[in-house]
């Protein structure tokens, strides 16, 4: 089925999935991926699974199937770099769930 919302998703983001943790405590990342995306700048409160609080200042909205994990790294379109602290899918008033927003730290 066609995803209407891809129109709207025409900025792209650099993916970096992360991989692992390093003996030091670092995170490791896999190499960078194009994405189809929209990014918005919406500043948001968010309480994270830690208990801790947090103002995310960007929501990317990308295609579902991307997969957005938290704490993946992305390189936004003016080059920031941020990670994303939480994710969620985004359904249309039907229930039908046609892409994902990661929250940008």
């Amino acid at each position: 089925m066609h995803n209407p919302y891809l129109a709207l998703m025409h900025q792209q983001v650099q993916l970096e999935r992360k991989t692992a943790v390093d003996a030091d405590g670092q995170s490791v990342f896999a190499a960078p991926v194009p994405v189809p995306c929209r990014v918005v700048r919406a500043p948001t409160r968010l309480t994270l699974a830690t208990g801790d609080e947090v103002i995310a200042n960007e929501l990317v909205w990308c295609p579902v199937g991307t997969n957005l994990q938290a704490e993946d790294r992305v390189t936004l379109p003016d080059g920031r770099v941020a990670l994303l602290k939480r994710v969620d899918v985004a359904p249309d008033p039907r229930g039908r769930v046609w892409s994902e927003k990661g929250f940008c730290v």
